[in-house]
């Protein structure tokens, strides 16, 4: 509290990017080691649920097992009238984690940006139950099926703002104009994208094809439909990067390119490369935060 009231506050902002996002946990254990404070936590995506059970008092050691565990059976297909999946299996593995806290409860302030399909917006989520601030920051539009909250159909944010840096520095009351005068804004980024194409020479566009090379060995060079639905819940996100390196104090870009969005199964090396990658900016972190 008595860094808010000295406009000293450090405002965390943890972007979305599926296995990507395990960086994150990397970011804060570095953090940690070097003595940074985090004084409000707002994320999207894989950043909200990581800050979400960071917040909620979740060893950071235990985050990742227990996000690995629920990936696993987390995807069921269902009948497509609004989604291709079933977020029952998300929505029920998100309450076992979170419990039952209210955002507003908690002793770390935290927020989950989702898109608000019904006013075509983004939605910062600071009140109410957290799991389901966290399953709406999590529900890619067309993958999964919206969350209704308080009337609104609410999606994964990235369409909008990927890492919700515009509604961090409303929190800090830190208008550009002022910026680094009332509060520090530090952005992590964790959607670092190749070029999402296709060989051209050898693809076919035939279902058949497709489906009897996810029973193959060989390497198909079509996306699959979670790739597509990803990339394009993402585009928005992706447009907007200028704008949000602009609106923070320090923004954090950790090499992560050769990971994919779906690679959960190398979260200690992605962990591990975002724990690294912020030691090497620890000096710049620990002065921008007056340490």
């Amino acid at each position: 509290m008595s860094r808010f009231l000295l406009e000293k506050a450090v405002g965390l902002v943890l972007g979305g990017g599926g296995a990507r996002g395990f960086a994150h946990l990397g970011v804060i254990k570095a953090f940690e080691e070097a003595g940074i404070p985090i004084d409000i936590i707002g994320g999207n995506s894989m950043g909200a649920l990581i800050g979400a059970s960071y917040v909620a008092g979740v060893p950071r050691e235990q985050i990742h097992l227990e996000i690995l565990k629920h990936a696993k059976g987390g995807m069921k297909l269902t009948f497509p009238v609004v989604s291709i999946m079933s977020n029952r299996n998300l929505s029920g593995a998100f309450q076992e984690a979170l419990g039952d806290i209210n955002i507003e409860n908690l002793w770390t302030p935290f927020f989950a940006a989702a898109c608000n399909l019904t006013d075509a917006e983004t939605a910062v989520l600071d009140h109410g139950p957290l799991w389901k601030a966290v399953l709406a920051s999590n529900s890619p539009a067309g993958l999964f099926p919206p969350v209704i909250s308080e009337g609104n159909l609410l999606v994964d944010g990235a369409i909008l703002e990927n890492v919700p840096v515009k509604a961090m520095r409303q929190r800090l009351s830190t208008p550009l104009e002022r910026r680094r005068g009332n509060g520090l804004v530090i952005a992590i980024d964790v959607d670092v994208r190749g070029r999402f194409s296709v060989d051209t020479e050898t693809l076919e566009l035939n279902t058949w094809k497709k489906v009897k090379s996810h029973f193959s060995r060989k390497q198909d060079t079509l996306p699959g439909i979670v790739d597509i639905l990803m990339q394009v819940a993402h585009i928005g996100g992706l447009s907007q990067r200028q704008q949000t390196k602009r609106g923070a104090d320090i923004y954090l870009e950790p090499p992560l390119s050769e990971y994919k969005i779906m690679d959960y199964k190398k979260a200690e090396q992605i962990i591990e490369v975002g724990y690294q990658f912020t030691l090497e900016h620890i000096a710049e972190l620990k002065e921008q935060a007056g340490l």
